[in-house]
């Protein structure tokens, strides 16, 4: 039996396997559930067990892969525009809105989950959290870089000013 470790930021990532064996047949287990090679998987909040045996002939080896899915620890915990309504509606793994307003300014919000910061531009310039922030006519946008440790994650909101 091999063992590895390995983390992920992402909600789903494709498993795929090649057997360096012709002929070699190669069975995949996510979370103790069949998983089709080359198929996208999707992971769960921390460990997920990944399984791999290839078997060639009358010998098998078994690979055992943990994926840790760190995605929760790199999100945003809360995102505001004033009164203005995203779409879609906020949801900590949804990375992309859009909005639309006739107000002049509106006020930025945006808190991290604990243990990581959030960053956020206005058409490439920095922002503060909590401070209103100017539209002008067309389109703006709003990025949100949440980062821990090494890892980052970005959210963009497109304000269309009328």
């Amino acid at each position: 039996m091999y063992e590895y470790e390995t983390s992920t930021i992402n909600a789903t990532d494709t498993i795929t396997v090649v057997a360096t064996r012709p002929g070699a047949v190669i069975a995949i287990k996510l979370n103790d559930a069949a998983h089709v090679n080359g198929e996208a998987a999707t992971w769960l909040d921390g460990d997920n067990e990944v399984e791999i045996t290839v078997t060639y002939g009358t010998t098998s080896n078994v690979y055992t892969i943990i994926v840790t899915n760190l995605e929760a620890s790199v999100q945003l915990a809360s995102l505001t525009l004033g009164s203005l309504t995203l779409d879609p509606t906020f949801a900590a793994g949804v990375y992309g809105y859009e909005t639309a307003t006739t107000d002049a300014t509106n006020i930025i919000t945006a808190a991290a989950v604990a243990g990581a910061t959030a960053a956020i531009t206005l058409d490439g310039d920095a922002h503060t959290s909590g401070q209103a922030a100017t539209w002008e006519t067309g389109e703006n946008t709003v990025e949100i870089t949440v980062t821990k440790d090494d890892l980052s994650k970005v959210y963009t909101v497109i304000v269309t000013k009328s």
